[in-house]
């Protein structure tokens, strides 16, 4: 088993600087006091050992892996003594201290009793306006009350994404649900004042705008539409605040609350439309990185660069320039490499849900894709009917008398594809789901072969919508009406399975030992697999 570890790190050795990696990061912040640094101990014997016997080779792969879990415990005990630094900095200040931030793209909004509301947000560029110090470490969340948006006259004082605003309130620490220190502040509109207005001039006002710019056009001939113009934003630029409760608890029912999330299906579509428009212009394959790079991250920053949408931009960056180095496209490697850069720029992030969703999903589909595509193609017999297509061939058929059997196999193909990346998702977020929210949704299994293929239709429609609406708005309503039927059958869809007999249970939440488990199951599962598709079964997977 050694033996197969080492020829496997050879082959992917970003894949055990990643693991050790993390491994750092999470003892780091699971020891704050420094006792994550102990665990150094029988690696460094072990590094210690193989370099007095002069096997310079293995104890340079040692010293690689013992360097980089060094890493990511200073990297994470740096985090957690900033936050709490800065933390109890916050609390000893007075009361009327005031304090500048920018408002971010995410805006919750929560209605009280009459024209009052509550605006929530972690604000960005949190800065003391005294002494001009940032608080770049600790996240703070702004509890702001003040009218509602609709209750507001259009130049009132309520925060709006993009602005610069003072503050002065009062801070209490808070830990999160993985037990991470953060600051929220309670102010009003009494104790409140904009600063300045949207910067149109910098990189970010440029970006807020083109957002809004956005909205508004994914918009065009939906004014009619409930509900479902919101759900198309959500979709497709990530504005998930307009969505309804009730909307939201049914997809998170039915399991399938996954595709508000900007990810990696979001971006490969996206860079699937620009290479398709680039091909057009007969750019060499090799270059065409040069010009679908920047339009991805211009996309990642207008959908708000949250952490999946971060992660699965970065990736398409490695995958797209990879031939630009003369490399093959490795899809693990290029989720190793991202992982690395993403948590080295903020190590916190290890324990975020939706940085935890994206990346383990994304693992579970470079495991677990290639088989179960190849299981669930037999399984809906879509070798059956590829055999059948060849043996009318011999028997002197016409391809225009194969027709109707080449699209029954295409669409059954779709769908065991759809299928199998469905299951592949399930396996590895389930554990996840059960320890944060206490569910078991065995009906998404099933709402995911209607709901996973209409979501890509409506980025497609969505993104050929937001194009076209430069050039004609007529255009732009017929795609954006594509988009809000695909996604009033999504809605239908979700309510239909979570309303399903033993659709969605709630279960006790999972402890830490249980996920490890499931996830050490998986990991055995892939490898039986990849040595079962090395053999003769899945041969032809090769």
């Amino acid at each position: 088993m050694l033996a197969s570890l080492r020829s496997y790190h050879e082959r992917q050795p970003l894949v055990g600087v990643a693991l050790f990696f993390l491994a750092g990061i999470a003892c780091g912040f699971r020891s704050p006091d420094g006792l994550a640094l102990l665990f150094l101990l029988p690696l460094f014997a072990v590094w210690l050992f193989l370099a007095h016997r002069g096997r310079i080779a293995a104890g340079g792969k040692v010293g690689l892996l013992l360097g980089t879990f060094v890493i990511g415990a200073i990297l994470s005990l740096h985090t957690v003594s900033e936050r709490d630094r800065q933390c109890e900095q916050l609390l000893s200040y007075p009361v009327k201290r005031e304090f500048s931030c920018r408002i971010p793209p995410s805006i919750k909004v929560t209605n009280r009793k009459g024209d009052a509301a509550q605006y929530t947000f972690f604000a960005q560029d949190f800065t003391d306006h005294s002494s001009g110090e940032k608080l770049t470490q600790l996240p703070i969340r702004v509890n702001w009350f003040g009218l509602r948006p609709d209750a507001s006259p259009a130049d009132g004082q309520v925060p709006r994404a993009g602005e610069s605003w003072i503050f002065s309130g009062t801070f209490r620490p808070v830990l999160n649900r993985s037990g991470l220190l953060y600051a929220e502040m309670n102010t009003s509109e009494s104790s409140s004042r904009r600063l300045a207005v949207r910067d149109l001039s910098s990189w970010r006002g440029r970006a807020d705008a083109a957002r809004d710019n956005a909205v508004r056009r994914t918009g065009i001939g939906l004014e009619g539409w409930p509900v479902v113009p919101d759900l198309i934003r959500a979709i497709l630029l990530g504005c998930r605040q307009e969505i309804p409760a009730v909307i939201r608890h049914t997809f998170a029912d039915s399991g399938t609350v996954h595709i508000f999330a900007i990810s990696g299906m979001h971006i490969m579509l996206v860079a699937a439309i620009l290479t398709f428009a680039i091909s057009l212009l007969r750019i060499p394959r090799m270059y065409w990185a040069f010009a679908v790079v920047p339009l991805l991250i211009f996309y990642t920053v207008l959908t708000g660069a949250r952490p999946s949408a971060v992660r699965a931009c970065i990736m398409s960056i490695f995958v797209l320039s990879a031939p630009l180095f003369g490399r093959r496209s490795n899809g693990l490697s290029a989720l190793c490499a991202t992982a690395i850069l993403v948590l080295a720029s903020d190590p916190a992030l290890l324990f975020d849900l939706g940085c935890q969703l994206s990346f383990t999903v994304m693992i579970g589909l470079v495991l677990f894709c290639r088989p179960f595509c190849y299981l669930a193609e037999r399984a809906f017999g879509v070798h059956a009917v590829t055999r059948s297509i060849r043996q009318l061939r011999l028997a002197g058929k016409t391809e225009k008398e194969l027709r109707g059997r080449r699209l029954l196999r295409f669409c059954l193909r779709f769908e065991a594809n759809v299928f199998a990346v469905s299951v592949a998702a399930w396996l590895v977020s389930l554990p996840l789901t059960a320890l944060y929210f206490g569910r078991f949704t065995p009906c998404s299994l099933l709402a995911n072969l209607v709901i996973a293929p209409c979501s890509l239709f409506v980025v497609v429609s969505g993104v050929m919508g937001l194009l076209t609406s430069f050039v004609s708005t007529f255009v732009a309503a017929c795609f954006n009406n594509a988009a809000g039927g695909i996604t009033a059958v999504m809605i239908a869809t979700a309510k239909f399975s979570a309303e399903l007999p033993g659709g969605c249970y709630t279960i006790p939440a999972w402890s830490t030992g249980a996920v490890i488990a499931w996830f050490a199951g998986l990991l055995l599962l892939a490898a039986v697999l990849e040595k079962w598709g090395r053999n003769r079964f899945l041969a032809d997977l090769e």
